[in-house]
This record gives structure tokens, sequence and C-alpha cells, in this order.
């Protein structure tokens, strides 16, 4: 979420909004709750918690386990 000057939720955005049909995760040493408003309007369809990164992540992501739009 944090890139140093620019937000990870401001390029989500931008990324979902010029590309349309991308994918985009949001990962972050954040727990959900500690997030940003905007971080759920950001186009992202899921958010993973880096303390859960590991093997298996991307396949974990795509089969819908950290989706948070439900």
């Amino acid at each position: 979420v944090n890139l140093g000057p620019t937000s990870g939720i401001d390029l989500a955005a931008t990324l979902t909004s010029t590309v349309p049909g991308l994918r985009v995760a949001l990962i972050s040493t954040l727990d959900p709750d500690e997030l940003p408003p905007e971080a759920s309007s950001c186009g992202a369809f899921a958010f993973l918690p880096k303390g859960r990164l590991g093997p298996g992540s991307l396949e974990d992501l795509e089969a819908g386990l950290y989706d948070w739009r439900r």
C-alpha cells in the first residue's frame, strides 16, 4: 500500500481505470482494518496481508481466498 511517495491505492485505482479487466491485489504490512477508506474503492479485487505471503499465495489469490468484494 505504501510505495514511498506514491500510494499503492492510488496506483491500483489508476491501473484498473486505465486497463479494463486488469486484476490488481493490494499487498501490505497493514491489517485490513488499518487501510484507508479509499482502499475499498480503488479497483483492487483482493487484499493480502504481507504476513500471509508464501508459497501458494498467487494460487490462493486466484482461488478467491483474499477477495474482499464478497
